[in-house]
């Protein structure tokens, strides 16, 4: 049986999302959750699942991928968050459906006009770091490696979970962000999570594409979570679970391979 570690910090797992995956994944591989802080003597296993590891994100994971351990998600091939926020720029100056950012101070005029900017670091994650700020407090503050972006009035906030590349489940929420509800997506919208799932070089694992419907019933691109994007196993029903899971030992079973 193919051993695998599920990377984790313990004192941040949201809702116990990583020891009810390892309880599903026992059925099919012998699992041991670590956490990300005590791994000087990890062992030998076949594959490391990286979980939700935040906030810890960069020192310690320079620290283990120094002993060439073969990783999921895949991190030197992932376009999106697992490489800092930069692409949101990008894909903005190359006109796709993204909320409008940039990182320059000076190039505010690109972006809408608005009352009040948000600002988020760009290798942060989980709000952390995040600020509001009006525009003479923002050219105040000049920030550095930071992404701006105009502060939108969203109505609901949507995000749809893939698996190499294929969509899985969608959940959205209109009140706090993980307070998640089942979503059926229309066409429209599953063709454009399909096209930034599509855009991201990721060779396998997992992704969750977060959208925003605006006030106008625009859908805008909000982030490519996929590093260690948070699941929300709980808030899906069985058969939904099942199929995910289904889905999972495929690829991790694939990766392991590969």
């Amino acid at each position: 049986m193919n051993k695998i570690f599920l990377l984790t910090n313990i004192k941040n797992d949201q809702d116990g999302e990583d020891n009810f995956l390892t309880s599903l994944l026992k059925k099919r591989f012998d699992v041991k959750l670590i956490d990300i802080n005590k791994t000087k003597n990890i062992g030998k296993f076949n594959l490391l699942l990286i979980r939700n590891i935040w906030p810890v994100k960069k020192y310690n994971l320079k620290r283990i991928l120094k002993k060439k351990f073969k990783l999921y998600n895949d991190l030197y091939s992932g376009s999106g968050d697992i490489r800092g926020k930069d692409y949101l720029v990008d894909l903005y100056k190359l006109g796709y459906k993204v909320i409008p950012t940039t990182k320059n101070i000076k190039e505010l005029n690109t972006l809408p006009k608005s009352e009040k900017y948000i600002i988020k670091p760009i290798n942060g994650g989980s709000s952390l770091g995040i600020k509001i700020l009006n525009k003479d407090d923002l050219i105040k503050e000049n920030p550095k490696n930071y992404i701006i972006q105009p502060l939108l009035k969203i109505k609901k906030e949507i995000s749809f979970y893939f698996i190499d590349k294929k969509l899985q489940y969608t959940l959205y929420t209109s009140k706090d962000r993980w307070d998640l509800k089942y979503y059926k997506p229309n066409k429209y919208e599953i063709n454009l999570a399909n096209q930034f799932s599509n855009w991201n070089k990721l060779k396998y694992g997992i992704q969750r594409i977060d959208m925003c419907k605006t006030g106008d019933n625009s859908m805008l691109l909000m982030e490519i979570e996929d590093f260690c994007p948070f699941l929300s196993l709980k808030d899906i029903n069985y058969k939904l679970r099942n199929k995910f899971l289904k889905n999972l030992i495929k690829s991790l079973q694939k990766a392991i391979i590969q």
